[in-house]
Order: C-alpha cells, then structure tokens, then sequence
C-alpha cells in the first residue's frame, strides 16, 4: 500500500508498507525416485552399462517452503534520503538433501527429505544524497541484514550418521 499518495507531505517524497505470503514446492531432478541405468556405448559388439551413482529414494516427497514477509520503505527531501525495512520468516518441510552412503551398497548417495528448518530475519537498507548537482550525484547506501535458522525436525537416517572422518551413512 502506497501510503504516500494517501498522505501528502512536503518532506516525504514516497512511502511504502507491504505484507507478502508465499508457500513454494520443489521436487528433485528427473530419474532420482526410481534406480535407473545409464548405456554407456559399447565394447567392441557388447553394449556397456552401468547404474546411477545414487540409491533412489521412491518415498521422496517435494520440499516445501512457506514465507511471511513485512516491509517499509520510505524516502524524503525529493529521494535525498530514504530507508526499507523487512522481516521475514521461513519455514521449510521436507527439505531435500544428498546423503554419502557407505560404498557397500554399491551407490554414493541417497536423497532424503530432512526435516524441518525455520529461518527468520530482518534486513535494513539505508540510503541517502548528501551531495546533489546539475552534474554529479554521490549516492550511499548502507545494509545490515540478521538471519537465524534453527533446525526444528530431522528424520531418522539423518541420526544415523556419523560425523567423524569417514562421514557415511549406514542404511
């Protein structure tokens, strides 16, 4: 909402507030539900092929991110200086990661749907033009942004691994 327009000021040239939701899926890259192989040309007359390098994982559900977003800009003194502001919050479910596996299997890695992380901040744009002429303008701008995450759930296999030097995961 333009609140400027609604309240005219000389000395505020724009004024903003906003309020955004958005709820966004992802899924994985083709062939990664189902264990596939690949043909790798041939031998002579024999034909050569091999399987993927990762375990496929049918239960794969998409990762699913839901964000609330509130902002305010505002500029003043004909756009000589000015501010934007914003808080948001994420919440992402299901969250898709590529786990090692132990070469045992045969594969590399396993996609899974890790869990839950929530991610929240604030960001703070300010901006201004101590000096202005016909020819030249000298412009600043200064952010500062803040984030936090915190892991809220993970699966099981994501407890299953171990975190030393060998960095594998036993299924």
């Amino acid at each position: 909402m333009i609140l400027s327009e609604l309240w005219k000021q000389n000395w505020l040239s724009f004024w903003k507030v906003r309020a955004n939701y958005a709820e966004v899926g992802s899924s994985t890259v083709n062939y990664q539900l189902n264990n596939t192989y690949r043909v790798r040309g041939g031998f002579g007359s024999t034909g050569l092929v091999n399987q993927s390098y990762f375990l496929a994982n049918p239960d794969l559900k998409p990762q699913r991110s839901k964000e609330l977003e509130f902002g305010m800009e505002a500029q003043f003194l004909k756009n000589r200086l000015g501010f934007d502001i914003a808080v948001y919050k994420t919440r992402t479910l299901d969250q898709i990661i590529n786990l090692p596996v132990t070469s045992a299997t045969g594969y590399r890695t396993f996609l899974v749907n890790a869990g839950q992380i929530n991610n929240k901040g604030i960001e703070i744009q300010l901006n201004g033009t101590p000096f202005k002429t016909s020819n030249f303008s000298w412009d600043i701008d200064v952010n500062w942004s803040k984030n936090e995450n915190e892991v809220i759930s993970y699966t099981v296999i994501l407890r299953t691994i171990y975190w030393h030097n060998t960095r594998e995961v036993f299924l």
